[in-house]
Formats: C-alpha cells, structure tokens, sequence
C-alpha cells in the first residue's frame, strides 16, 4: 500500500509532540537562514564611535569659532520687519514698463527722502554694515507693500513718513510679485 500525503503532515493526536520535533528539524535551516536575512550586515561598533567623535570636534569647533563660521557664512541681515503703511500716487495713465533699470532709477528718487526720515529719528538702529534697509514689495499695480528693517520700536509718525517718501513715485508692476530690499542710510544702491 502506498504511503498517504497526510502521514507526513503533523498529527493532532497523541503523538503530537514527537511529530512536531520531527518537522521542526526539517524546517531549522530555512529559519536559521531567514535571521540571518533579517539582521543584515554586522555593526562595526569602532566606525560609529569614531563617527560620534567626528561630530563632537565638529560642535564643539562651531561653538568655539562662531565668528570664523559667521565670516564664511557672510554677514547676518536683521530680521526685524515692521511693515510701513504705503502711500501710492494716484495715477491716471498706464503702469510704467518694468525694467531693471527703471527700478534702479525708482530706488535713487525715493532714496533721499526715506533717509531724511529715518536719520531725523535719534533712536534708529543700524544693522553691523552701519545700515538701515527698507523694503518695497512689487505687485499687481505697483508698489503693495513697504516694509523698514532692524527697528523693533519703529514710531508711527516716522513709519508713515518713510511709507510716503516709498510711494512718492509710480513703481512699475514686475511680471511676478517681487521684493526690492535696499539700503536707506549707509551702503550702496543695491536691488
């Protein structure tokens, strides 16, 4: 008589235990295997403490030489923004054409007159480079926005004269909603 497919399965009965040791043993290599996959390469504990080290000199250099890494970083910019109300011309014309050069032109016109009202204030603060920035946001109809950076306690009547002084002229509507950051007092015209 030939043997059935189910003699080799494991019983139910009262020889459970014994088949079970059976087809464990069958099964020990595949498993031993399986783990072995499962763990993935070996650690190399000497690597990670050396890396762990790498780290530290790295932290402790950055904290000890803060100047040196803020000299190859470049110079810091306030992040003070206190946002001026603007006032904008009424024109009845088109937007002028937006060009570099118109702009450049824009920022040399209002220059003056934001400086005048920001040196009349005693208490403004310069950033390290001696200087104050203003912002102009360009948008849909020109000038949006305007903004002075570095003055945490800015005073309303100088916020409002240096918004006027960056309204005073008809900026042109950029392609794309734009910020022009240049400096006021100190430093070069720069976009």
């Amino acid at each position: 008589m030939s043997r059935k497919y189910s003699d080799s399965l494991p019983s139910f009965g009262r020889n459970r235990h014994r088949d079970d040791e059976k087809g464990q043993a069958r099964f020990d290599h595949f498993i031993d295997k399986a783990r072995l996959r499962r763990q993935g390469p070996r650690g190399r504990p000497g690597l990670k403490i050396v890396a762990l080290a790498v780290v530290i000199m790295a932290v402790a250099w950055g904290a000890a030489e803060r100047n040196t890494l803020l000299a190859l970083l470049g110079t810091k910019r306030s992040r003070i923004r206190v946002v001026v109300p603007l006032s904008v011309p009424m024109s009845g014309g088109e937007q002028p054409p937006y060009s570099s050069e118109l702009i450049q032109q824009r920022i040399a016109e209002v220059t003056p007159a934001a400086q005048a009202c920001l040196l009349a204030w005693p208490d403004a603060k310069r950033d390290p480079g001696g200087k104050i920035e203003v912002e102009v946001v360009l948008g849909r109809g020109g000038a949006v926005e305007a903004a002075v950076y570095g003055q945490a306690d800015l005073p309303d009547p100088v916020g409002r004269c240096v918004g006027e002084a960056l309204g005073s002229r008809t900026w042109p509507q950029p392609p794309w909603n734009r910020r022009l950051r240049f400096p006021v007092v100190g430093g070069a015209l720069a976009q």
